[in-house]
């Protein structure tokens, strides 16, 4: 019966301290406010029922993300590859990189292309040039991520080389 159904989603919603509102677009979503917030969402009928962290507000899990960015001196620009990422920009470099949110929370992350650069401006430094990822056809004694292929600018000799052996 409708009324059974409308008043067992009802009692699914308290539950999980939302407010039914209606309807949504799609027949498995239906329209909630947040009792903690005030904002309104749709969701599965499903997820209420799952309850926990199968619901959250999406606005203020925005909001969120915005002010973490904001602590660690970055700005948050959307939704990476996946849940786990977000794409910033960072504030000192203005360079943009798709970050791990919990590194952003927790402050653990560096700009790539900073790192690169500065990769690029030490080989200058000490007469060598940068030319990628270590090359497979030359020896590398622990990982292979650890180093990169340099090139001697007074001979040409190429060779593997840690980054800060440089």
């Amino acid at each position: 019966c409708q009324t059974c159904l409308q008043e067992k989603l009802r009692s699914e919603a308290e539950k999980e301290d939302l407010v039914l509102i209606g309807t949504a677009q799609n027949t498995q979503y239906r329209k909630y406010q947040f009792n903690k917030c005030l904002h309104f969402q749709e969701l599965t009928t499903g997820n209420v029922r799952k309850g926990g962290n199968y619901i959250r507000c999406a606005t203020c899990k925005q909001k969120e993300l915005v002010s973490e960015a904001e602590k660690a001196g970055l700005v948050w620009i959307s939704s990476g590859r996946s849940s786990h990422y977000g794409s910033y920009k960072f504030n000192k470099c203005g360079h943009v990189q798709e970050l791990v949110k919990s590194h952003v929370r927790e402050h653990v992350f560096k700009c790539h292309t900073c790192i690169h650069k500065n990769f690029i401006k030490e080989a200058e430094n000490a007469n060598l040039r940068l030319l990628g990822e270590a090359s497979d056809d030359l020896d590398v004694s622990l990982r292979k991520s650890n180093y990169r292929s340099y090139r001697f600018d007074c001979c040409g000799h190429k060779k593997n080389i840690r980054p800060s052996d440089v």
